[in-house]
């Protein structure tokens, strides 16, 4: 996809290991090997991906003239209302936007999730993240070190970009 420098663009993204083991629950529900073997391919040649979009869309060079960067880890946090909010207002500048309102909207979402090649949903759920990389049933300290530093110098050149 193209920057275009004139119209603005909202990008969010995810860490990359969290992110590498939900993709990997959606890979092997379209019917690829469900295997160590498979995930450690799949995850490294995710981590080139992942750093060629940071480069791209985070941290580059080529901009548009407006845009709004939010971490998927802030979306899913307490203050995840008040950033939908911002998102609402970046594209409708004098949109008064009713907090309580999607607060309660928020709080309702039913959470749909892939783990283990099965698909399942939870009413009420609301934006949380709350899964760690360590419940994964392929989690290995020394591959996730690996994937890691593959992908560490492209989050912290984001979180310098974002200014934190």
């Amino acid at each position: 996809m193209p920057i275009v420098v004139d119209y603005p663009h909202f990008i969010q993204y995810r860490s990359f290991l969290p992110s590498v083991v939900s993709a990997f629950e959606l890979f092997i529900e379209q019917g690829q090997p469900d295997t160590f073997t498979s995930f450690e391919k799949f995850a490294t040649k995710e981590a080139r991906i992942y750093n060629k979009f940071l480069a791209k869309w985070v941290f580059g060079t080529k901009r548009p003239r407006e845009r709004l960067i939010l971490r998927y880890e802030d979306l899913t946090s307490e203050r995840g209302v008040y950033l939908i909010s911002d998102v609402i207002r970046f594209f409708a500048k004098n949109h008064c936007v009713d907090t309580g309102r999607l607060a309660r909207i928020c709080e309702s979402i039913r959470k749909e999730y892939v783990e283990n090649g099965r698909r399942g949903s939870i009413r009420q759920f609301g934006i949380n993240a709350t899964r760690t990389v360590e419940e994964f049933r392929f989690y290995d300290k020394a591959l996730f070190a690996r994937l890691g530093a593959a992908t560490r110098k492209s989050e912290e050149k984001s979180a310098m970009a974002l200014g934190g």
